[in-house]
């Protein structure tokens, strides 16, 4: 949800989420001539279970908070990239 919120944009869901794995061999056979149309993607490959809706009653409290990280990085940016480094 707080992805649609944050962006605006609304999320389609599957029915069942496999991972990348599959979303790669779709566009393996589309590259490969397999499948021979995008058509076939939301008809035959993808069940779609539901749609995520951004709730714009909360993307100004998002963008508040945004604002606010961005300060904080800025004062901060050496010490956390001081603490990043010691753990490479």
């Amino acid at each position: 949800q707080i992805i649609s919120d944050v962006s605006g944009v609304p999320q389609q869901v599957p029915a069942q989420t496999i991972g990348a794995s599959y979303g790669d061999a779709f566009l393996a056979g589309y590259a490969t001539g397999v499948i021979p149309s995008l058509d076939i993607l939301d008809t035959q490959w993808v069940r779609l279970e539901r749609t995520i809706e951004p709730d714009h009653r909360v993307r100004d409290l998002y963008a508040e908070l945004y604002a606010l990280y961005l300060r904080l990085y800025e004062d901060t940016r050496a010490e956390q990239h001081a603490l990043a480094n010691l753990g490479a």
